[in-house]
């Protein structure tokens, strides 16, 4: 089996492909392995595209934005190939926050990435789509593995790319949380889906998931699954710094929120439009309006 690594740095990528390489044979595995590390935002996009022809498995090493990137360039390497075409990723867990681990259970180191070579034990999942309009002004589809958001969401993703997360991943978004709500004003949005979804008023947030957690550990849709072909949604829409921050604990929990302005929904597909631009983000990476 062919398999490409692709990881944002090298230390965890050398770390990975090491343990790999060397449990391998524990396994009785033969695997040809092959680590390409993302020398810039967006580079791994282009490393996964590249790979998709020639190898058996794509490996994410990093968090929910390396994943992010490998799977946005495995379906743009695949749109270019016979339909017949077919290419397994997987997730070592190397980032800041894990997410989409996180909502799937499991470590996702190399050995569990091993055992499941070993046994063949691996599972379709869906793919969240999105269409919007990128940072340039210009339309952009992608697609997101775990959560996509519109809102406070978006702003904090915004305010902490790139930064030092000193405090680790849960403080770091906490304190982003507080920071952005205390400044944020709620736009008016509409939000229709094709399940009868039909929401008109003002926002704080909207997350559709594949997954169920985001933001370092926030259950924002606890009963969302990868793979029952749906995405399940929230709305949050009029509620206040206090009554958010006071339901924080609800969301770490994985409890459902019981509040007038917090709405559940299970759809397919679902549109927000909104009169201002509003920020967008999937899988922690900051996408556009």
């Amino acid at each position: 089996m062919k398999i490409a690594l692709i990881a944002r740095e090298s230390a965890p990528g050398e770390t990975a492909l090491a343990n790999i390489s060397s449990g391998a044979r524990a396994h009785g595995l033969a695997l040809d392995a092959e680590l390409f590390v993302s020398a810039y935002a967006g580079h791994a996009i282009t490393l996964a595209r590249e790979r998709v022809a020639d190898v058996d498995l794509l490996v994410a090493v990093g968090g929910d934005g390396t994943l992010h990137e490998v799977v946005n360039g495995a379906m743009v390497g695949l749109s270019n190939l016979s339909a017949s075409r077919r290419l397994s990723v997987g997730v070592i867990a190397a980032g800041t926050a894990n997410d989409f681990v996180r909502s799937i259970g499991g470590d996702a180191s190399a050995a569990d990435l091993l055992s499941a070579l070993a046994v063949g034990n691996w599972c379709d999942i869906d793919l969240g789509c999105l269409s919007l309009t990128g940072p340039d002004g210009n339309p952009r589809e992608v697609y997101f593995v775990n959560v996509a958001d519109v809102g406070v969401g978006a702003e904090v993703v915004r305010r902490i790319a790139g930064s030092r997360r000193w405090l680790g991943a849960t403080a770091t978004y906490l304190a982003a949380i507080v920071r952005v709500l205390a400044r944020y004003r709620k736009g008016s949005v509409n939000i229709r889906s094709d399940e009868g979804l039909d929401y008109a008023g003002p926002l704080v947030a909207a997350a559709f998931g594949n997954g169920g957690s985001f933001g370092a550990g926030l259950q924002i849709l606890p009963d969302a699954s990868p793979c029952d072909g749906k995405l399940d949604s929230i709305v949050v829409g009029d509620v206040g710094l206090v009554d958010f921050l006071g339901r924080l604990p609800q969301l770490r929990a994985g409890s459902h929120v019981d509040h007038p302005e917090v709405y559940y929904h299970r759809c397919s597909a679902i549109e927000v439009s909104s009169a201002s631009a509003m920020g967008v983000e999937a899988d922690g990476e900051f996408l556009g309006y």
